[in-house]
Order: structure tokens, then sequence, then C-alpha cells
């Protein structure tokens, strides 16, 4: 499921990177790639950074209709892994945790 998400925002980083000079034509698409990025980064940092992830989580808990994804979220967040969990002794060790990380 990691490694998918994972993927997934690489892939959505490639398409907005490759949109960034025909955006630049219009005066909007600027603000566009701004969120588009932002967005990518913020969802990065929120999987990656444990402080961020457990404010995150705590915020979850605290909308009634959210409260459903909080098991699903965890579970994403320890296959993501912190980080720093990109280290080549760790692709030794778990090359599926480290393939996510990348």
């Amino acid at each position: 499921m990691a490694a998918v998400t994972v993927q997934e925002l690489l892939y959505t980083t490639v398409i907005v990177a490759v949109a960034i000079p025909g955006a630049l034509a219009y005066a909007a698409g600027i603000s566009g790639i701004a969120v588009s990025l932002a967005g990518i980064l913020a969802i990065i940092g929120i999987l990656t950074i444990d402080p961020v992830f457990s404010a995150v989580l705590r915020v979850v808990g605290l909308i009634p209709w959210a409260r459903r994804a909080r098991r699903q979220l965890e579970v994403l967040h320890e296959q993501v892994g912190p980080a720093d969990a990109a280290s080549p002794d760790l692709a030794v060790a778990d090359p599926q945790r480290a393939r996510c990380a990348l």
C-alpha cells in the first residue's frame, strides 16, 4: 500500500513538473503549480515526519467522519517509515521498507 502511495506521489510530481512550462503561459498557472507542489510536499511531510503525523492524527481523531481512517493512516505511516529510513543499510535489512522510503 505504501509503495503504491509513494509511486503515485512521485508520478504526480513528475506530471506537475512537466506542466510547469505550459502553466507559466497563463497568469494563474504558477499558482496552480504552487498549490499542487505544496500539497504533494505536505503529504510526504505528514507521512515521513513523526511529530507532524502525530498532530495530523490528533486532528483526524477530532473529526467524527474521519475517525474511520485513523487505523489506515497509522498502517500507511508505519509502512512508509520515517524520513531517515532511506539508509543503504535498510535496503539490505528490509528491501520492502527501503523501496517505500524512496
